[in-house]
């Protein structure tokens, strides 16, 4: 290239743009200086304009394959420095290797923090500033910059942007060893490698690079390069609102990135096995899987989830679950499974879909998709004091098939067996617009047979405006342990639903009420055997001026009795819980809780557990809090609710001698202590007797704080799900999944145990307890260990009773270890019999009862053992 005059600058930038404009990839001045505009840099070259103009004719832009680099070529005296020992320039789109600076003292760091970030483009990437390490051989530095900050976006092992454009004035900065860092430098905006102007929403690596020099008061300057990063860089894609809507129809579709605690929480989606078919509901179309990043156990109030469903980048349909007063389990080694009969939910928590298209032209078609989940949780932060969060899970596939077409009315949205744990039972829709109220329905009908009009249903604005809506068929579903048990669809007369007071004076097409039947009969055909069911009533509705084109889901459960079976008692809002009737109002007493020592998986209590005709299940209260406190705390008292509300009696202290005393224990810092809760077996309404089925165990007891001083508390906790009825009992844990949560201060190592053993009590040895924890555990411990079978993950025999073996005292100092010994009881904890030969797994449970009245906890699988009938046990 040549020039007429090089001292003419102008001609000089206008050449090297010439130059700029037929090399590869290479962006114009007039693009990159519409760029900077667009980033807000020509306001910050305003200000500077004055200062530009004297360092201009040490300046020159030069093109390197299309990205402009800075560079000063002169000093302060107007005598050019050193040739820098810089690395060579990233090539965009090729493999990244981290670069390297040429001073191990002098790093680049964010100004604000080591992230992770999430900005909204490239424009707003985080600044940085130079730091000198303590170690530094000199004291201070003066560090002048050559040029802009120049950031390097990679993905995946691949840079995707990197350069930038503009000089910039020689600056300096003063640094300190050890100190903190100097004024943040004048950054570029990376150019991404496709020549657009930003990268797509997602997750990315930044790495930062100064050119630059040390300046030396005698010798000049050294020419310095200096570098930072990775910086974990989250661009973000749209914002989302919980409380207004989901993301809109044809958002791109960036899972994950919703999320407002990245660095705290996990949300993980697990899809269906199988093809799905197309519906305006999928129920239990995800699985989500929450935990806490720090590996630690903690319960959140689930305010509510969308599940969004994607095709080609972009969302096609959204859904959300109402949260109310749902709870979740976030850790690794938590509950999993729905509860039943409530609307209370643990880690592993399954939620619906939908595949109504969200652009109004009706249900998806066939084809492959992407689902994912978005879950706002509440969590406190102080005392009172509660902030939302957002979690997003990353997406998962979904395989859309056809819609299902029934016999003479539409396919029902659930089919038999479908569980129910997606929260079908708002009542509300259109943003809390009309209402759906069971008005009339029946409470009892006979088995075996179809309920002709059994249903009687009232659709109502929930502000008592007119208004009308179109509606589908109605779907009644009979349901037992949260699973559909039969199906009946009835379709409605044409014409909207009026839902004013009254219907509109000599206009008999529009109406207010509705009626549909309900089914008897099981999905095989045979009649329901008699018993208490959950009635749940779905009706598709669409308000007009919502504008979208989609229906909404209105939905509304009570209890109905089939044939003679008992019936439970309704739910009473006005009464106080544990009163009969009484809403269950959720976990309550923050930080205390009533944790199972199981997992929370159904259980059936045996006769030997029950005393007096109450049942004396053995729990622990924990504090969620750092901090250890001295605590009294009465009796728990326990009562049996289902579907949210209580319909057990409350415990009687009278029937075990009255009221018992007081009990204390040191809570917080991972201590737990024992806590017994009472429950009875017996309706608090009608006879008194319980229908068959499943039940959930809720536990109230007051806690009051007595070193420090504390307020006292009413906690309340889900204590258990209980099996009543049916021709199996079994021990406590019968039937519990392992591997079952404990303590992690205590760790239990043994040789792998592999015999065959015969149908006596098994025993075995070469088991050690070892302390991991920082504190010494005193208290006593049996001298015989309780093991158990476990087949396909669950308990199959009796937890032996090592009551009669007694226990010894020990005292187990941080990292010290013990020897143990464990027994197997052989006999079923469903039958009694010796259990089936076959090869099962073995457990130990150890527990230390503690000299303060805490529990220490665990549980280890120990071997394999073969259990053969013809053998001799040694």
């Amino acid at each position: 290239m040549t020039h007429d005059d090089p001292r003419d600058l102008s001609a000089l930038l206008r050449g090297l743009a010439d130059d700029a404009a037929h090399a590869p990839r290479a962006r114009s001045l007039d693009d990159m200086a519409a760029t900077a505009r667009t980033h807000g840099l020509a306001a910050r070259r305003r200000r500077t304009a004055a200062r530009s103009l004297v360092a201009a004719a040490s300046v020159a832009v030069v093109a390197v394959g299309g990205v402009l680099v800075a560079q000063n070529l002169g000093g302060d005296d107007g005598t050019p420095p050193p040739a820098t020992t810089a690395p060579p320039p990233i090539s965009c789109g090729t493999p990244f290797t981290a670069p390297k600076g040429t001073n191990d003292d002098l790093t680049l760091v964010p100004v604000d923090g080591n992230g992770p970030f999430t900005v909204t483009g490239l424009d707003d990437l985080p600044s940085v500033a130079a730091v000198l390490g303590p170690d530094s051989a000199s004291p201070a530095e003066s560090l002048g910059s050559t040029g802009y900050v120049t950031y390097t976006v990679v993905k995946d092992g691949l840079a995707v942007a990197s350069g930038g454009a503009m000089p910039e004035p020689f600056t300096a900065v003063e640094l300190i060893a050890g100190g903190g860092p100097g004024e943040a430098f004048s950054r570029t905006v990376p150019v991404p490698c496709d020549g657009g102007d930003t990268l797509p929403a997602g997750r990315y690596e930044v790495w930062a690079t100064l050119d630059g020099s040390l300046l030396q008061p005698t010798d000049g300057r050294d020419p310095v390069t200096v570098v930072g990063g990775p910086w974990d860089v989250t661009i973000g894609g749209p914002d989302l609102t919980m409380d207004t809507g989901a993301l809109e129809c044809g958002t791109t579709s960036v899972p994950g990135l919703h999320s407002s605690a990245v660095d705290t929480y996990r949300l993980e989606a697990i899809g269906p096995d199988r093809p799905t078919s197309s519906a305006p509901l999928l129920p239990a179309l995800l699985r989500l899987d929450p935990a806490v990043l720090d590996g630690s156990t903690q319960a959140r109030t689930v305010k509510g989830v969308w599940v969004y469903l994607a095709r080609d980048g972009k969302i096609v349909a959204a859904h959300k679950t109402e949260g109310r007063d749902l709870r979740a389990w976030f850790g690794a080694d938590d509950a999993t499974g729905i509860v039943p009969g409530t609307s209370q939910v643990v880690d592993g928590m399954r939620v619906a879909g939908s595949a109504t298209a969200c652009d109004g032209s009706g249900l998806l078609p066939a084809g492959d998709y992407e689902a994912w989940a978005v879950v706002e949780i509440d969590e406190t932060v102080a005392e009172n004091s509660e902030t939302t969060t957002i979690i997003a899970s990353e997406a998962v596939p979904v395989a859309l098939t056809a819609p299902s077409v029934g016999t003479g009315s539409d396919a029902s949205m659930l089919t038999c067996g479908d569980p129910t744990g997606e929260i079908t039972s708002s009542t509300t829709a259109g943003g809390d617009k009309v209402t759906l109220t069971l008005e009339g329905t029946e409470t009892r009908v006979a088995a075996g047979a179809v309920a002709k009009g059994a249903v009687s249903a009232a659709i109502r604005h929930a502000k008592g405006a007119l208004d009308v809506l179109e509606g589908g068929p109605v779907e009644v579903y009979l349901l037992r342990d949260e699973t559909v048990v039969s199906v009946a669809t009835t379709e409605q007369p044409d014409g909207p639903w009026w839902t004013g007071p009254d219907v509109p004076t000599g206009d008999t097409t529009f109406r207010n009420e509705l009626t549909a039947d309900v089914s008897t009969s099981a999905c095989d055909g045979s009649a329901l055997p008699d018993g208490t069911y959950t009635l749940l009533v779905v009706v598709p509705v669409h308000v007009p001026e919502t504008g979208d084109g989609s229906h909404e889901l209105i939905s509304v459960r009570q209890d109905i009795v089939v044939g003679d079976g008992e019936a439970l008692p309704a739910a009473d809002p006005s009464a106080t819980f544990p009163a009969c009737g009484a809403l269950v109002p959720g976990y309550q007493g923050d930080p205390y809780e009533i944790v199972p020592l199981g997992d929370g998986a159904p259980m059936s209590p045996a006769e030997d557990d029950v005393f007096e005709g109450v049942w004396l299940p053995l729990t622990k209260l924990v504090s969620s809090s750092d901090t250890t406190q001295r605590v009294s705390y009465g009796a728990t008292r326990g009562v049996l609710t289902r579907d949210g509300h209580v319909v057990g009696s409350v415990f009687d202290e009278d029937l075990l001698g009255g009221p018992s005393s007081p009990m204390s224990a040191t809570l917080g810092g991972g201590r737990s202590a024992e806590a017994t809760v009472a429950t009875q077996f017996r309706s608090c309404g009608g006879d008194g007797s319980l229908p068959e089925g499943t039940y959930d165990v809720w536990g109230t007891l007051e806690v009051t704080g007595t070193a420090p001083v504390h307020a006292a508390r009413t906690v309340v906790s889900k204590v258990a799900t209980i099996v009543l009825g049916g021709a199996t009992t079994s021990d406590l844990m019968c039937a519990a999944p392992l591997p079952v949560r404990g303590d992690e201060e205590l760790a239990v190592t043994s040789k792998p145990v592999t015999a065959t053993i015969g149908l006596e009590a098994a025993y075995g040895q070469d088991l050690r307890v070892t302390n991991r924890g920082d504190r010494t555990l005193t208290g006593n411990l049996p001298h015989i260990l309780p093991a158990v079978l476990v087949k396909d993950g669950r308990i199959v025999s009796r937890v032996p009773d090592a009551s009669y073996v007694g226990s010894s005292p020990v005292s187990l100092a941080p990292d010290a270890s013990m020897a143990a010994a464990w027994a197997i009881d052989i006999h079923s904890c469903t039958t009694g019999d010796e259990v089936p030969a076959g090869t099962y797994e073995a457990w130990v449970g150890v527990t230390i009862a503690l000299d303060d009245g805490s529990l220490a906890s665990t549980y280890a699988k120990v071997g394999n053992l073969t259990v053969d009938p013809t053998k001799v046990t040694d």
